[in-house]
């Protein structure tokens, strides 16, 4: 299990993923366990909401996850292939919070610092791919090695605000990215990797990720339900949060 404790403005919050393994004091304050296992029941004064994501099986030998991939995938994965591209799965935490709250600010969300990265441990994995000397894609993976879980909880694409390389060439390399972690990961031993999230037709904000949701599933993963419990004062925050970011947009 991975244990985040942040902060929303003044408000301090305790994040849980993968497994749920409450205490007391969860009810009292702003708790919230996400990815929780199917076959765990809602224990009383606890509240749940459900959401969508795409997984793919790294038990899955690798010949079988690339024969999943749409061939518009498989395509730009081999294009950047031939350029010659590498992953990095080094990078570092100054470099990624740079980066990605360049990305934020073009697409309009909440930036990074790198007091996030404080109560996280080790449990996280930051990735990069350049064309040239020129950084064109960062990801930001939480691990679990206890449930064999990766998930992708942050990503930036230069595509936003790099103007002097093809929209397309850094798309590519994405692709590629996401196609090396696969691989990195399904070798490291882990069992899951998660894209992070699939909007619904219902959901709020699910016309602006039609793309977004296009480009995972092409990755031929399986459509996944989760289930997230929260204490009462987080899923009403939650809620009221979420009814702010609806009449503002």
């Amino acid at each position: 299990m991975i244990f985040i404790k942040k902060r929303w403005r003044i408000i301090p919050i305790r994040e849980h993923w993968f497994e749920f393994n409450h205490r007391w004091y969860d009810y009292l304050s702003f708790a919230v366990y996400f990815r929780v296992p199917q076959k765990v029941e809602r224990p009383r004064g606890m509240l749940s909401f459900t959401g969508r994501t795409i997984q793919i099986n790294l038990q899955n030998d690798l010949e079988s996850i690339w024969n999943a991939f749409s061939k518009q995938t498989k395509n730009y994965i081999r294009q950047a292939e031939r350029n010659g591209l590498t992953v990095d799965f080094n990078c570092g935490i100054e470099e990624f919070v740079t980066f990605f709250n360049k990305f934020a600010r073009r697409k309009g969300i909440s930036a990074m610092s790198r007091s996030d990265f404080d109560n996280i441990n080790q449990n996280y994995t930051l990735t990069k791919i350049r064309i040239g000397s020129e950084v064109v894609a960062m990801h930001f993976y939480l691990l679990d090695p206890e449930t064999g879980m990766v998930q992708l909880f942050r990503s930036a694409s230069g595509r936003y605000f790099i103007d002097h390389i093809k929209k397309n060439e850094i798309g590519a390399a994405n692709k590629f990215m996401h196609y090396k972690a696969i691989e990195h990961f399904k070798s490291q031993g882990f069992h899951i990797y998660d894209f992070g999230g699939y909007s619904l037709p219902s959901d709020q904000d699910y016309k602006k990720f039609t793309g977004v949701n296009q480009f995972k599933k092409n990755f031929g993963g399986e459509e996944v339900v989760y289930r997230d419990f929260a204490s009462p004062a987080y899923y009403l925050a939650k809620r009221l949060t979420d009814f702010y970011s609806s009449i503002r947009s």
